[in-house]
């Protein structure tokens, strides 16, 4: 049964929550899109938790017309995975299974919002 922590990157198999495990390849992902009403634009982000190996990493793309842009940043955990910043990417999740933030703050890039 889902539970509002497995809204959460906290997994450590395909199971709920409550179950972990030692796969040092096991990795838990957000992934998340959208399309504007007249399908002219499109986003996809994607946040990856690689609890085994200590990296968290997550992807931002934005297409418009037929131009597409794309944001990649990558961080070492430190064993905190509820920390969902990486890089000018966050992910706040305000209820869980309800309401996510998704933030793209300023950045080299020019590609941020709310």
């Amino acid at each position: 049964m889902l539970t509002p922590a497995d809204d959460y990157p906290l997994h450590q198999t395909p199971e709920t929550i409550d179950i972990s495990g030692k796969n040092r390849n096991f990795y838990d992902r957000f992934f998340f899109n959208g399309y504007s009403d007249k399908g002219d634009i499109f986003f996809a982000v994607a946040l990856g938790v690689y609890p085994q190996l200590n990296i968290m990493d997550a992807s931002f793309c934005l297409s418009i017309g037929k131009n597409q842009y794309n944001l990649r940043a990558s961080k070492k955990m430190d064993g905190d995975r509820l920390n969902l910043n990486v890089g000018p990417i966050k992910i706040n999740i305000v209820k869980p299974l309800e309401e996510t933030i998704l933030i793209i703050k300023e950045n080299e890039h020019g590609i941020s919002g709310e």
